[in-house]
């Protein structure tokens, strides 16, 4: 009985890998948008859950991860002095398997330096990439930090839809059939994008800047950027509900301290 199970297990396995995440991307290959430009930072253990970043190897210090128990915490510094953020949570999410990546950029053109962390929670399959992303993003001589939940999120999420420098960020969410039968009569799972556009320090879902947002792609284990015809609004209303919840946060948010 334990052998089946295990076979299961690694059957499941074999079939979330089966096509890779960027295959659902909400742009086919010749249709992908604009990378907006980041700079990915290099990262070093200064113990067993605290991880710096920086331009290069033990360069200087320019963000913080402490990573313990009951979540993962950051820190922004400028030169050698105390943090100008934090340290603050950010996230309930620990993996010792992944750790964290960070990126640098000037997200909302005011010449100030932001930051991108992509923290994850490990495991197999699509639960491998169970993430918070969290932006980092200068206001005023001051900083507003904002947490997205994503699914497998990557470089691709971070666009300049219309080339013209300003920031956008494609929200990936990895939604569960449920019960829901397709046109087909079939259950499927999906992914589900959503465009936010920063404004200032802000974000503002702003999925009327393309067609087809928020975008429904089905999870079939081939190559596929089209928007689903399998729901119905109402169905993807009702399987949309339950990830409503801490989609976004912002500091001082009940998400990111329960």
């Amino acid at each position: 009985m334990l052998r089946i199970v295990l076979i299961s297990f690694a059957f499941l396995a074999i079939k979330l890998e089966s096509a890779s995440f960027p295959d659902y991307a909400p742009f086919a290959q010749n249709e992908k948008p604009k990378r907006y430009r980041v700079v990915e930072l290099a990262h070093w253990p200064t113990s067993e859950h605290k991880i710096e970043f920086g331009i290069t190897v033990n360069s200087v210090r320019l963000l913080e991860v402490l990573q313990e128990d009951n979540g993962t915490s950051l820190a922004m510094f400028k030169g050698s002095g105390p943090p100008v953020v934090g340290p603050v949570r950010v996230s309930r999410l620990v993996s010792g398997l992944s750790p964290p990546r960070a990126y640098q950029a000037d997200l909302n053109r005011d010449g100030e330096l932001d930051y991108i962390v992509e923290i994850y929670s490990g495991g197999n399959g699509i639960a491998r990439c169970y993430s918070n992303v969290v932006f980092v993003v200068s206001s005023n001589r001051q900083y507003a930090t904002t947490v997205f939940k994503a699914d497998c999120p990557s470089e691709d999420d971070l666009v300049d839809l219309f080339g013209d420098g300003r920031f956008q960020y494609i929200q990936p969410t990895f939604v569960f059939g449920s019960e829901v039968k397709g046109k087909d009569g079939r259950v499927h799972n999906y992914w589900v994008y959503n465009i936010y556009a920063l404004e200032g320090a802000s974000f503002k879902l702003q999925n009327s800047l393309r067609t087809g947002f928020p975008k429904w792609i089905m999870y079939a284990g081939i190559v596929n950027h089209r928007t689903t015809e399998q729901l119905t609004a109402e169905q993807k209303q009702l399987l949309w509900k339950p990830y409503e919840e801490c989609l976004v946060s912002v500091l001082g948010d009940t998400c990111l301290i329960r």
